[in-house]
């Protein structure tokens, strides 16, 4: 990523204007939306993505995954989303370096096993399992990335699981950037994304 020009967002209403443009913003979202103000996780201004893409805004996973507290709090949010709808796993895989710390913390929680996917020099992941070993056939998989722009280290990931002849049931993630993709991604993939 190129950042053109940025400025970091430290105003609920500005994060809220922006996401609900984006048509993802909800109200009950607005305990996750106080965790990116205080973290200066938005930034504003004009970025070129690895994609090829120009976006007006960027958020980084990183700046909120920084404080413990906030991430322990995602993940029991996304866990009620999941437990909601019945959603049972027996595993949690994640990308090397995006996916493992929510990853991380909601296998921990659930006491689930931890698998990780390795990934190339773009943080993009490969075919790789970090530790094989501990994906067996038909184990039921949630897939976990920090966010989703295009959907594309989810299919790989889904992917992957499936070439292992595991099955994956969902995927947990912070936030979604694009609607249409998340919705496509759904379509194609027939996984539901929770976020």
């Amino acid at each position: 990523m190129n950042t053109l020009a940025a400025t970091s967002i430290r105003n609920k209403q500005e994060i809220g204007s922006l996401f609900s443009a984006a048509g993802d913003f909800k109200a009950e979202e607005d305990e996750p939306i106080e965790m990116v103000v205080a973290s200066g996780a938005v930034l504003k201004g004009h970025f070129r993505l690895e994609s090829g893409d120009d976006t007006d805004m960027f958020f980084r996973f990183s700046s909120v995954a920084g404080n413990r507290a906030y991430v322990d709090r995602i993940a029991d949010l996304l866990i009620c989303k999941l437990k909601a709808d019945g959603v049972e796993f027996d595993a949690v895989l994640m990308q090397e370096a995006a996916g493992r710390i929510l990853g991380g913390t909601i296998a921990d929680k659930l006491g689930k096993r931890k698998l990780v996917v390795e990934t190339d020099n773009r943080n993009r992941p490969t075919m790789t399992l970090i530790n094989e070993a501990s994906l067996y056939p038909g184990d039921k998989v949630l897939l976990v990335v920090d966010l989703m722009t295009a959907g594309g280290a989810l299919r790989k990931m889904a992917e992957l699981t499936r070439e292992k002849k595991a099955v994956p049931v969902g995927v947990a993630l912070f936030a979604v950037r694009n609607k249409k993709a998340k919705a496509e991604f759904e379509s194609e993939v027939g996984l539901r994304v929770y976020a």
